[in-house]
């Protein structure tokens, strides 16, 4: 089957990712291993090449990258888009539902989403402790409370020196244990590797 222009692009400029890639790793003031609580290292070796493969597809989306590590990572995973200075939730996959009148709230980007933005730096909790970290609804009930006792990773997803956003990764509970610094830094180089993909994508649509 003959490649689409939007395959041969991904794939001429793919030494040009990876050098990006390996320039950005190399440029981090601390160490980044892969890690990831409750995995083995052929379970994180495995999670990387999925999520790499994913992003080679021209058919990416930033739903389908999220299922993946969603499914691999957390109970609830958030990405937050900031487009032409206004924040929105792009992607929301959780365990189960929230009650129906906090829906609306949960599709509403928080506080810490701006702050990891803001900063550039990841942020991970071994326990929620603002209620309003995560969003509230309109009523100015937190539904962060749905997360009680649960960890959170926030990370943005920037390359080329531009942010296009965060992803939000929150583990509830007595579910499944709190995140550690290994494991934020595992999801902060997966979302180096999803935002050189965006990257790439709004080079080849800007011609």
């Amino acid at each position: 089957m003959p490649q689409s222009a939007d395959t041969e692009a991904i794939e001429r400029d793919l030494p040009h990712v990876q050098r990006r890639l390996d320039h950005t790793r190399h440029m981090r003031s601390e160490p980044r291993p892969i890690a990831l609580t409750g995995c083995d290292d052929l379970e994180r070796e495995e999670l990387r090449r999925a999520f790499t493969r994913q992003l080679l597809s021209p058919s990416l989306t930033l739903r389908t990258a999220g299922r993946t590590l969603h499914a691999a990572l957390a109970d609830w995973l958030f990405i937050d888009l900031l487009d032409g200075g206004r924040w929105r939730r792009e992607v929301l996959l959780g365990r189960c539902g929230p009650p129906g009148e906090l829906t609306e709230a949960l599709w509403a980007p928080g506080e810490l989403a701006r702050e990891v933005h803001a900063t550039g730096r990841p942020q991970v909790s071994a326990r929620i402790e603002d209620p309003y970290a995560l969003g509230r609804e309109e009523r100015g009930a937190s539904w962060a409370g749905l997360f009680a006792g649960g960890s959170l990773i926030c990370v943005p997803i920037s390359a080329g020196g531009r942010s296009y956003g965060t992803l939000t990764a929150v583990r509830l509970g007595g579910s499944s244990p709190p995140f550690t610094r290994s494991d934020a830094a595992l999801v902060a180089e997966l979302c180096d590797l999803l935002a050189l993909r965006i990257e790439l994508d709004v080079a080849i649509a800007n011609g």
